[in-house]
């Protein structure tokens, strides 16, 4: 009995982890013991402080504006031909968003930039934030990486997916169409 077919994939089982615990094809050189120990280290003290669920990062003064922006909501569905995948970035234009493709390993990551001026008769202020963000998913095995698309519209990045039999699929950037 295949019992496979009834746990449901995990699409963010990779999300969250060190680099280095990341099965990617990059070379990790054997030379640097302390480079190897550092990463261990932190690795230890990442799984310590979400092991006790500290605070959100708000918390720390980022401000609720930026509470979504550092992990942006997702939404994954299923159909019979593909799965889609929703971000919500609002506030992000299409050109500060980034989505790539290795191997079953897709990274949606991007850049929010915000900057507002007020003027008055008397004072002057000029508040700027910055912020980046990055989701990384694995792809099921029967999605078709190669059959990838993205658009972008009011905010949403949207990616299909097809479903397909065994096909290996490269390394390669996705083009995003819309706005």
């Amino acid at each position: 009995m295949n019992l496979k077919k009834w746990s449901p994939w995990n699409w963010l089982h990779q999300e969250g982890k060190t680099a280095s615990e990341v099965p990617v094809s990059s070379r990790q050189s054997s030379n640097y013991p302390m480079a190897r120990f550092r990463q261990e280290m932190d690795r230890l003290f990442d799984d310590m402080l979400h092991s006790f669920k500290f605070p959100e990062l708000p918390e720390f003064g980022l401000g609720r504006e930026w509470a979504g922006l550092l992990k942006p909501n997702l939404d994954i569905s299923e159909g019979k031909e593909s799965y889609s995948i929703s971000v919500e970035l609002p506030g992000v234009s299409k050109e500060d968003v980034k989505v790539s493709l290795d191997g079953q390993r897709l990274t949606i990551s991007g850049e929010k930039k915000h900057e507002s001026e007020e003027k008055r008769e008397d004072y002057h202020c000029v508040e700027r934030s910055y912020g980046s963000f990055m989701r990384i998913l694995t792809l099921p095995d029967n999605a078709d990486g190669e059959r990838l698309h993205a658009n972008f519209k009011n905010g949403v990045l949207t990616l299909k997916v097809p479903k397909a039999g065994d096909v290996a699929v490269k390394g390669r950037e996705v083009e995003i169409k819309g706005d």
